[in-house]
């Protein structure tokens, strides 16, 4: 989806795109504009001349260093936009929800536990502003829900999955716990995931792993979904999508049964399952990593839910990414 991001974000903001350039290229066109080669590109366009966006912030130095000799280097940018186009946040809405939650902002500032945390949010918060990467491009973990430091996992702990999606996590918890673990709840409603989890499950889960096909909220009801074809990581309750699914609470599923870590990214129903985990979360004090980008005021919303029903809990924020995605929360 990446180029297709900076693609509708530079024409919905009035930029006339030229050509996008790929060395690896496999097709001639790409959305109606021609695909070239570096070389190509620098013998029919005079690039030291036009601006290039670079649409692969993972790779930005990588790709600087190509265009070496071919740009001027004060013509090549790399900023954020997939939380412009798929998520919905824009300048002025970000910095209006920035104005008017300062105190609530702060407040989750002091809240939190240590000082990589503090660095974290605020680089986070920079970063949506100004769709600018380079706030966060140097702090960023690549320890996703399993951050080193922050905890450690037994041999007999109970995971809830809230989004397992094709089940790249699941191995990852897997592989850290060296296969040794109570149970692990599995909920994934899209039916395009279903094929590769049941294989997953099969060969991994010895009976202690339950694939449940239905996403999560908070009351057991059915919702419209959106299952992203390209990216199964995507797919979210959508009021316009094209299908239905069966959602449930956790504490509706869970019952009594105990649980020690509770993991969520499911593109913006966090705080709604969370509401529907409250029992757990209360009663039962669980791990938990839950992602809080998705939705403008999740930063604030999540943690000051969670420190309601469970003032015990102390607070870590991460970022995981190179770009303004993958901000999750951890309460131990």
């Amino acid at each position: 989806h990446a180029a297709e991001y900076y693609v509708r974000y530079l024409t919905q903001g009035g930029c006339h795109i030229i050509a996008v350039i790929d060395n690896g290229k496999k097709m001639s066109q790409f959305m109606g504009y021609p695909v070239y080669t570096l070389e190509q590109a620098h013998k029919l366009l005079d690039l030291k001349r036009l601006p290039i966006v670079i649409s692969a912030p993972s790779a930005e130095k990588e790709i600087k260093n190509s265009l070496n000799g071919y740009t001027a280097d004060n013509n090549v940018y790399c900023f954020e936009t997939e939380l412009y186009v798929y998520y919905g946040t824009c300048f002025s809405k970000y910095s209006k929800f920035l104005s008017d939650n300062i105190s609530r902002l702060y407040k989750v500032y002091a809240m939190l536990a240590d000082e990589t945390s503090r660095i974290h949010m605020m680089g986070v918060l920079e970063g949506r502003l100004l769709g600018d990467t380079s706030s966060i491009s140097k702090i960023w973990d690549t320890n996703q829900y399993w951050p080193v430091g922050l905890f450690s996992f037994s041999t007999d702990e109970v995971m809830i999955e809230c989004g397992t999606s094709d089940g790249k996590n699941l191995m990852e918890f897997l592989e850290l716990v060296d296969r040794k673990f109570d149970h692990i709840y599995c909920f994934e409603p899209d039916p395009l995931c279903e094929d590769i989890l049941s294989r997953i499950i099969h060969e991994n889960g010895n009976g202690k792993i339950e694939y449940i096909k239905k996403g999560t909220w908070d009351k057991s009801t059915t919702l419209h979904f959106n299952s992203d074809k390209v990216d199964s990581g995507l797919s979210k309750v959508d009021s316009s999508g094209e299908i239905n699914i069966d959602v449930v609470s956790l504490d509706e599923y869970i019952r009594d049964s105990r649980v020690t870590y509770i993991k969520m990214d499911i593109e913006g129903s966090e705080l709604a399952t969370l509401h529907g985990a409250e029992t757990i979360i209360r009663n039962q004090h669980p791990k938990l990593a839950i992602c809080i980008y998705h939705k403008d005021d999740d930063i604030v919303n999540i943690p000051e839910y969670l420190a309601s029903i469970n003032p015990e809990y102390r607070f870590y924020i991460r970022h995981h990414n190179c770009n303004m995605t993958e901000t999750v929360l951890y309460a131990l």
